[in-house]
């Protein structure tokens, strides 16, 4: 995800799907995790979980 009032949709989504990838490849690299059983999706700024702006700037995760 990223905050709607900082950045254009362009940059927005480029920074969430960096944002995606760093979080899985330090699941793989930091913690052994087979990337097998990582699958990474980013939204840019087209959902905001969170009505606080800041709290958009985030990564969000589930374990199954």
């Amino acid at each position: 995800y990223a905050d709607r009032q900082t950045g254009t949709p362009a940059y927005n989504l480029a920074l969430s799907e960096k944002r995606a990838k760093a979080v899985a490849d330090a699941l793989t690299s930091e913690y052994g995790i087979d990337s097998s059983r990582i699958s990474v999706d980013w939204k840019g700024d087209t959902e905001q979980p969170y009505a606080e702006n800041d709290w958009n700037r985030v990564a969000i995760f589930f374990a199954e």
